[in-house]
């Protein structure tokens, strides 16, 4: 028993590093992107503790330097764009309310879905994949008359968006595959990024040129004649 108290005071003399919070009991140290995240990390569960939670702002993520944030309990900091994503994240459900969810605004570069209960990616709407939990991103009525955004380009079928760069890139995005058409292709300018195959049917990004792998069908951005004058 005098061993474990002499180890319980060492624990509590021993500082915790700056990513890192001490429990409450002083015992353990936790990362701090753990405190106040809905789940219990230390022992001693004070990590979720409720008033300790609801004095503490919400951490922003470094490599992303998004900020999270309390929905209604005050207590569970989530990330915002798991709001209204149709998967539950706050323990009491808040942020997947019905009711909430048809006033909701999504955040930056999201949408609703056409029953305006979810929020998906811009670029997931008429995509070809569906992303609401109802289908309508895909609905044929509402992608017809749906406006592709400025850096996608409409399928000729005029269901689907894909992103520019994938466009003229030798893989077929849009399911009526439009995008690869050659005729298309051969008048299609390439992005700033990008460079075009010999046979100018291909847009390849500029790093992929003499890369020593082939990208190109016609393997143009390997041939050594041409990598000769570029290297």
């Amino acid at each position: 028993m005098l061993h474990m108290r002499v180890d319980a005071e060492v624990y509590r003399d021993n500082s915790c590093t700056y990513e890192q919070h001490k429990c409450a009991d002083g015992l353990q140290c936790i990362q701090e992107g753990s405190l106040c995240d809905g789940h219990d990390d230390s022992t001693d569960r004070s990590d979720e503790d409720p008033d300790f939670c609801r004095g503490r702002e919400c951490r922003t993520i470094p490599e992303t330097l998004v900020t999270l944030v309390k929905y209604d309990d005050g207590i569970q900091c989530i990330n915002p764009y798991a709001i209204c994503d149709a998967y539950t994240d706050c323990n009491d459900k808040s942020d997947e309310d019905e009711y909430m969810r048809k006033d909701y605004n999504c955040t930056d570069y999201y949408e609703k879905c056409p029953d305006g209960l979810q929020c998906i990616g811009i670029t997931s709407t008429c995509n070809g994949v569906e992303d609401c939990t109802d289908k309508s991103d895909e609905d044929p009525d509402f992608c017809t008359d749906h406006n592709c955004t400025n850096h996608r380009f409409r399928c000729a079928d005029g269901l689907q968006c894909i992103i520019k760069h994938r466009l003229c890139d030798g893989h077929e995005d849009c399911t009526d595959e439009s995008d690869e058409e050659p005729n298309c292709c051969r008048v299609y300018s390439c992005l700033d990024y990008q460079q075009k195959c010999s046979d100018g049917l291909q847009c390849i990004f500029e790093f992929m040129m003499c890369n020593g792998r082939t990208d190109c069908k016609d393997t143009s951005d390997e041939d050594p004649d041409f990598c000769k004058g570029i290297n």
